[in-house]
């Protein structure tokens, strides 16, 4: 009796991706960072960045939603992003 494994790579993907932990999703997501420095480390935008900068390292986000008070928050999936006047105020995994 012989164990059928999935045939494709597409398949074999999919599998390690919903088995990894968000945070590593992450990571594997933006390799092309430049601001990653190693395997294993993401980092979040800083406190004080702008809205372009944010968007043309991280990309668009999944959602953007409207927290009050001139506030917005920019949902990346595994990452929040909470600007104010067009600046990071605070970024964070979730």
């Amino acid at each position: 009796m012989h164990t059928r494994i999935p045939g494709s790579a597409a398949q074999i993907l999919l599998l390690v991706i919903c088995l990894l932990p968000a945070q590593a999703v992450a990571c594997a997501l933006h390799q092309g960072n430049s601001l990653q420095n190693s395997f294993g480390e993401f980092h979040l935008p800083s406190a004080g960045d702008n809205v372009a900068n944010v968007s043309r390292i991280y990309g668009e986000p999944l959602r953007k939603m409207s927290g009050g008070k001139g506030m917005e928050i920019w949902d990346y999936g595994s990452f929040r992003v909470i600007l104010k006047d067009s600046r990071v105020t605070f970024a964070g995994l979730w």
